[in-house]
């Protein structure tokens, strides 16, 4: 009897053995989550924790879901878009093709998952007083929920709100009052298909009385989709982008106020300084049609509507809290600090991803990977 349990555990031992890895190990392997999907693998960060020109100090490393068992993100595992809570304590972020995390920014702990049954995140942007956000429909949406836009509440994470337009939702922004919503969207009629702009009252979830470009097609090459639109910091005015040139309108008359030329390329992106009185365009420059597009940054003047400086070589830009210089750079390079009144640049950064910053200048957050994003503290 004692031969038999003898030989029942050597061919135990020997079965688990031939596995290669322990029983109790292989059930902790990645499993997959309710949603199907897994957790995404961990990488060691290789750049910077303190990033002294901007006083950046890392805070922590998310990692959203990805399609892979082996935890590899691919393609189709992919940041929609992402917005910090006007306090920066919170990020929430939009991930192909049906999720959407809620994050804490100061732990990268996750404070909520929201899963829809089929594609349906895309863009995401927060209220300017932090009570809601509101999500745009991804590029995979079902034809019934491509012309959807939802509300939010940002405590309970429930829907208190939607509004339905009559073209494709490409991109949202929240004025900043809180009191417009501006979708980009795109419409098909009558054998025209083109990208216009639609202004929503956040309160009533209706049409505004004023509509700025009247149902014209507006759209550009939109590089970033949460910088083809810009509201002035005062909400008097929206930049829009289109074939090589933007657009400011005036909100309270809908009209046109003034157009500027770029000249060379195809607008990408729109940012406008703090205090209003300067704007940031991007463009991609294509000089063959078998070579990359390069950069182009451009620095304005919003009151004349003049160009400040032409500086060639950057597609991304975000204005420091202060609004005094500019953080751009491109996917190659590393970033340099910009001031804003003499186009020089200052000094440099290691390149870390898309970079934004919380409205009250407190946080920042980076995207740098398909389904990575870090979070930084602004210290003073």
């Amino acid at each position: 009897m004692r031969k038999i349990q003898l030989l029942a555990l050597v061919i135990a031992v020997c079965f688990v053995g031939s596995t290669g890895i322990p029983q109790s190990r292989r059930q902790r392997r990645n499993q997959p989550l309710a949603n199907g999907r897994y957790r995404a693998k961990r990488t060691p960060w290789k750049g910077p924790t303190f990033i002294k020109a901007v006083n950046l100090r890392l805070l922590a490393t998310t990692y959203g879901d990805v399609s892979n068992r082996n935890g590899t993100a691919v393609p189709d595992d992919v940041i929609q878009n992402f917005d910090l809570s006007p306090d920066g304590n919170t990020l929430v972020c939009a991930y192909f093709p049906a999720t959407l995390i809620v994050w804490n920014t100061r732990t990268g702990t996750r404070k909520k998952i929201i899963e829809l049954a089929s594609p349906g995140f895309g863009d995401v942007v927060f209220s300017p007083d932090g009570s809601f956000f509101v999500t745009g429909p991804g590029n995979l949406a079902q034809e019934k929920d491509s012309h959807t836009v939802t509300f939010w509440d940002a405590k309970t994470y429930r829907v208190i709100g939607k509004i339905h337009s009559t073209g494709i939702v490409e991109s949202v922004k929240i004025s900043p009052d809180g009191k417009s919503l501006a979708l980009v969207t795109f419409v098909e009629g009558s054998g025209e298909e083109k990208t216009i702009l639609e202004l929503w009252d956040v309160q009533s979830k209706k049409l505004a009385p004023i509509q700025p470009a009247k149902g014209r097609s507006i759209g550009g090459s939109a590089l970033y989709i949460m910088s083809r639109l810009a509201f002035s910091p005062d909400g008097s005015k929206l930049a829009t982008i289109t074939k090589q040139s933007i657009e400011l309108w005036d909100l309270t008359t809908g009209e046109l106020t003034r157009t500027l030329q770029v000249t060379k390329g195809d607008p990408t992106g729109l940012w406008f300084s703090p205090d209003g009185q300067s704007l940031v365009s991007t463009s991609e420059l294509r000089s063959a049609a078998d070579q990359d597009p390069v950069g182009e940054l451009i620095i304005w003047n919003v009151a004349d509507g003049e160009k400040r400086s032409t500086l060639p070589d950057f597609d991304y830009a975000t204005f420091t809290p202060d609004g005094k210089l500019i953080a751009s750079g491109n996917k190659s390079r590393d970033y340099s600090l910009i001031d804003v009144t003499t186009g020089k640049t200052i000094s440099r950064f290691p390149l870390i991803g898309a970079l934004r910053f919380s409205r009250n200048g407190k946080v920042a957050a980076s995207y740098d990977e398909l389904v990575v994003i870090r979070t930084w503290d602004v210290l003073k």
